[in-house]
């Protein structure tokens, strides 16, 4: 599994490109330094893809990017600059 954030920092929009194996269920969030769930990006099956955020409305600061493909988890942070 690969999954790759950009840009990073970014300043209105990221994309979120994921690279699976095969189709699984994924769940992809994003939460604030505080560990609150500010936005969740998609939930659904998906193999290979990209997804894009609007960030234009978020504060400034760093989000964690949480993505769970499977029975697998993993977190990225994502730094959004004004």
């Amino acid at each position: 599994h690969a999954h790759l954030i950009y840009p990073n920092p970014a300043t209105d929009q990221v994309t979120f490109r994921l690279n699976l194996n095969s189709p699984q269920y994924i769940s992809l969030k994003l939460f604030s330094t505080l560990g609150i769930e500010t936005s969740t990006i998609y939930e659904g099956i998906s193999g290979s893809n990209e997804m894009s955020l609007n960030l234009s409305s978020f504060p400034h600061g760093i989000y964690e990017c949480r993505l769970q493909a499977g029975d697998r988890f993993y977190t990225k942070k994502v730094n959004l600059i004004k």
